[in-house]
């Protein structure tokens, strides 16, 4: 079965969070968890709304950040 657009830009988020926390139960946490950087949303809610981008810039940024630490 082929993904969805959506579906991969999903994975492949997951897949950038899951490589800062190496323990995937951590990211899916990270994942259901409300932000208050993301404006007390969660990540998954982010992804619902369509708001991919948005979200995929925020966690290049953090990962951004902890490279330079």
């Amino acid at each position: 079965m082929i993904d969805s657009p959506e579906e991969h830009l999903r994975k492949m988020l997951f897949d950038d969070v899951n490589s800062f926390f190496k323990d995937e139960a951590k990211a899916k946490l990270w994942f259901e968890t409300k932000n208050s950087l993301l404006g007390e949303i969660s990540p998954n809610e982010m992804m619902d709304l369509g708001r991919f981008q948005k979200l995929d810039q925020f966690i290049q940024n953090r990962l951004q950040e902890n490279n330079e630490k």
